[in-house]
């Protein structure tokens, strides 16, 4: 009687029947996960993973198959170029990972050659079986990283903040502090009757002063209301070699004795343009500041106007000084950044020139160009649309705010 035998046979073929069943549907169930899965046994062979792990692995997706042992896995990924953290120190990377799948650890973040992110998580079944998971995190981490960008911007801002309120602080005091110390030496008459003659160079001190004074206040005013949206430009005709002369004229005390010379090159017959008088001499005196300021004494200062081939206005100061490094440009035209807080301290400023030059020059629609190496000077140019040239309109018809 082989009844028992025949009932446990058939047991047993219906439980292989539903095993496999089973693992089918696991199949496809690990197969319509979206993050990479791989399972290994105990001694490192791998039984199961899925189409997405592959496609994180193009570079040798083949080797994934059945059977395929984790070692010659390890060694196709540290050869392959695709993981970033294995180049150079491949064999040390394989032995790290062979550690890892036998005691695994927390999570880890892994970034591939090609600019992916991978979160890889490691269990140990009650068989001994190793699984992993590869979540893909590329769109998380470079939102992290974005983050992390944006912080370092704020807190870049926020030095640049405090570095530019210490030093507006010290270049208000000091032509304050001349001021008042002046006006009181005058107002007590300290060293005789007002008759005497150096009153007379105290009062001219406290006049530069106060004029200096007066510059930096309208400067961060004129750049507060251009950042705020309310600089209304008052458009006139402009003589452009008119203001040009006076960008020099008022600039002159700033080179000082023995400054490095300035050439005035002024196209022949150059035009009048319209625009914002005030401002378009605003731009001028702070590029020729500037070029006196960081030019040494044997140096060369050119300060010109002309038309382009396309009829623009072109506004350029050029210099011989001490230049700017590529890196620093942008650095250099932003509001409250300055290059190398000990050089400006150095040579004074508050580092809102340029980039109330450039704010001015964008609200009459014309942009600031600015080229430099160290050591071998700097070249800024403004160039006014062609619109803004007038051709046709004597100078003294339109020198009233409200001409049409």
């Amino acid at each position: 009687d082989v009844s028992d035998r025949k009932r446990e046979e058939r047991a047993r073929l219906a439980a292989e029947a539903r095993a496999e069943a089973n693992w089918a549907d696991l199949r496809v169930a690990i197969e319509s996960l979206s993050d990479g899965f791989v399972m290994y046994d105990r001694d490192g062979s791998l039984i199961v993973c899925n189409e997405p792990l592959r496609r994180q692995h193009p570079e040798f997706a083949d080797r994934f198959v059945p059977g395929a042992r984790f070692i010659d896995l390890l060694h196709a990924a540290a050869n392959s170029g695709s993981i970033p953290e294995a180049v150079g120190r491949e064999d040390d990377w394989i032995r790290e990972r062979l550690a890892e799948f036998e005691r695994p650890g927390p999570a880890r973040e892994m970034r591939l050659a090609d600019g992916r992110w991978i979160l890889m998580r490691m269990f140990v079944t009650a068989t001994g079986a190793r699984v992993r998971v590869r979540s893909d995190i590329t769109e998380r981490k470079l939102a992290e990283l974005t983050l992390i960008e944006a912080k370092k911007a704020a807190e870049q801002a926020s030095r640049a903040k405090s570095q530019f309120l210490a030093n507006i602080s010290h270049e208000l005091r000091t032509p304050l502090n001349a001021v008042i110390g002046f006006a009181e030496m005058i107002e007590r008459a300290v060293i005789g009757p007002l008759g005497d003659p150096r009153y007379a160079a105290y009062a001219g001190d406290i006049r530069v002063s106060g004029e200096h004074l007066l510059s930096i206040i309208n400067e961060i005013l004129d750049l507060s209301k251009i950042e705020a949206g309310k600089y209304a430009l008052r458009e006139v005709v402009c003589d452009v070699a008119r203001l040009v002369d006076e960008a020099v004229r008022v600039t002159a005390a700033e080179g000082g004795v023995g400054a490095a010379p300035v050439t005035v090159a002024i196209a022949p017959g150059l035009p009048p343009v319209r625009a914002d008088e005030r401002g378009l001499l605003q731009i001028l005196i702070n590029l020729l500041s500037n070029a006196r300021k960081f030019t040494p004494p044997a140096g060369r200062i050119t300060i010109g106007a002309a038309l382009t081939a396309t009829g623009e206005l072109a506004l350029e100061v050029v210099d011989t000084g001490i230049g700017i490094a590529a890196r620093d440009l942008e650095l250099a035209l932003s509001p409250f950044g300055q290059v190398e807080g000990a050089f400006q301290k150095r040579h004074g400023g508050t580092g809102l020139g340029l980039p109330l030059v450039r704010s001015l020059a964008e609200l009459h629609g014309g942009t600031l160009e600015l080229e430099s190496r160290p050591g071998e000077g700097t070249s800024a140019r403004v160039r006014l649309p062609s619109e803004r040239v007038v051709t046709a309109v004597p100078l003294d018809a339109e020198r009233r705010p409200d001409a049409a």
